[in-house]
């Protein structure tokens, strides 16, 4: 039995698609490894990102406010007094309390 071979124009078409195909996987793949090797392994760790004036002005923001929260504290709990003890209100129902 004898096979014969010939590149048909169809053949070509389907063998260039494969190749263009072929080329664009390879480098998706390679973008998304390049991604992930890039990627600090601990985001937690990396903390935002140094280009973002957004989350800086953020972490700043709440650093001063807990800053100004720590200072403050101590002058309001020198300040208050501890409200008067008052009675609880009467429930309707509830037997009266007895007098001494």
């Amino acid at each position: 039995m004898e096979y014969r071979f010939s590149l048909t124009p169809r053949l070509v078409a389907v063998g260039l698609f494969s190749l263009v195909a072929l080329f664009v996987l390879l480098f998706l793949l390679g973008m998304q490894v390049g991604q992930r090797t890039a990627r600090p392994a601990d985001p937690a760790a990396a903390g935002a990102p140094a280009n973002d004036p957004l989350a800086a002005a953020q972490k700043k923001a709440a650093d001063t406010e807990s800053a100004v929260k720590q200072v403050a504290s101590p002058v309001q709990q020198v300040g208050a007094q501890a409200p008067a003890a008052t009675p609880a209100p009467a429930t309707p129902g509830a037997a009266p309390a007895a007098k001494h």
